[in-house]
This record gives C-alpha cells, sequence and structure tokens, in this order.
C-alpha cells in the first residue's frame, strides 16, 4: 500500500511540473546548446526563443534556449519594420526536452510589398532617435512607439515603426517583449496613408516656420 501510495504521489509531481527541466543557453547563432537546469514554480514549459535584427545592411541573430511560462510563448513572429530594408522580428515558441532543438526547421519569408501605409520610424539604443516615414509591408496596420530600459545593461532602447495590430496588443498586455527583462512604455495607433510625423517631431519644425514667416 506504501508503495502504490509513493508511486502515485512521484506521478503527481511530474504532472504538475515539478520536476521540469530545461536546456539553458544563448548564442549569436542558428542555435545553442547548453546545461540542463530545473525551472521554477511558474515556469511550466521549455522554450526556444530567436531574434533578429536587420539594420545598415547587417543582419544580427540571438536563440535563446530556457525555462519560460506557456502563456508568455508567441504563436506568431513579432515584427517591427523601422527603415527600409530594416526591421526587428521575434518569436518564441513552447517546447518539450525532446523537440527544442528542432523548435525553427524554417524562416518564414517577410512579406516586403508595401501596403500605402506609413509610420515614423527609427532605431536607437541610449538615446532617443529622429524619425523619418518608413511605408508599412504586408500586415503592419499599425504605429508603433517603443521604449525599453534593461536594468542589467543599464541601457534605453528607443523603437519606432510599422507593425500589426497582434504585436501592439501584445507587447502592451506585457504579454511579449522584444528585449527580455525590460521594463516597456508602449504605445500603438493605426497606422495612416499619410506621412505624418510624430507630433514630437511636427512641433519644433512648425515653430520654425512660425519664427521664419514672422521674422
Amino acid at each position: 500500500m506504501k508503495a502504490l501510495l509513493g508511486l502515485f504521489l512521484f506521478s503527481l509531481l511530474l504532472t504538475s511540473g515539478a520536476f521540469l527541466e530545461c536546456e539553458t543557453c544563448f548564442a549569436t547563432s542558428s542555435n545553442c546548446t547548453g546545461a540542463w537546469e530545473r525551472c521554477e514554480d511558474d515556469e511550466d514549459t521549455c522554450a526556444f526563443g530567436i531574434t533578429e535584427k536587420a539594420q545598415g545592411g547587417k543582419s544580427e541573430l540571438t536563440v535563446e534556449k530556457g525555462c519560460h511560462s506557456s502563456e508568455n510563448c508567441t504563436s506568431g513572429w513579432i515584427l517591427v519594420t523601422f527603415g527600409k530594408g530594416e526591421f526587428i522580428r521575434k518569436s518564441t515558441n513552447c517546447c518539450t526536452e525532446e523537440d527544442c532543438s528542432s523548435a525553427f526547421s524554417h524562416w518564414p519569408l517577410l512579406n516586403t510589398t508595401a501596403n500605402g501605409k506609413r509610420c515614423p520610424a527609427c532605431f536607437s539604443v541610449s538615446k532617443a532617435c529622429l524619425p523619418a516615414v518608413v511605408n508599412c509591408t504586408g500586415s503592419e496596420d499599425y504605429c508603433l512607439d517603443l521604449v525599453t530600459y534593461t536594468s542589467y545593461t543599464e541601457m534605453r532602447i528607443h523603437l519606432k515603426g510599422c507593425t500589426t495590430e497582434s504585436t501592439c496588443a501584445g507587447l502592451q498586455s506585457g504579454m511579449w517583449n522584444i528585449v527580455d527583462t525590460g521594463d516597456n512604455k508602449v504605445d500603438c495607433r493605426p497606422a495612416s496613408r499619410g506621412s505624418s510625423l510624430s507630433g514630437s517631431l511636427l512641433s519644433p519644425i512648425f515653430g520654425f516656420l512660425l519664427m521664419t514667416v514672422f521674422s
């Protein structure tokens, strides 16, 4: 009887995820390997996260594996376009211990066809950036204004550009992050078919024009 009770309790612990272990690693490549670590109580799944940033004709790729909460796993790509041919895209897929290495079997193709909508766009680390108008592509129909502060690096990231409605919703709810362990300030609005910039940029331009006219 004691043996049966012990087996039941052991099975119950396994079912609750108390003994979940995940491979943990980080690399600037298409894959990484690392040590297996036991997950915390609120981490119920393993995850494979991948981020790509294209800027200035160069592409940077980072991959991360580790314990994760399944409620924060993305079903699709987070995508922000902040310049011509410049973008950030990210996804965090939940997986089991066995299939984490193959969580991304292929890269989804980016839709680069302009959809007629535009947003102020720029990307900068440590200081505010001066936006320029960028053409939105594919299903990007929202303008994003994001500021992320990471305390461990004391780095502040400024990102403006075109994005999708689902990306905006995920970032605003705090479910998704472009930069992990960062405090985000997120502002989203529907993209327009005009070429207007944000009020913060238009105000000094308008003031300069008034000074020129009345001087």
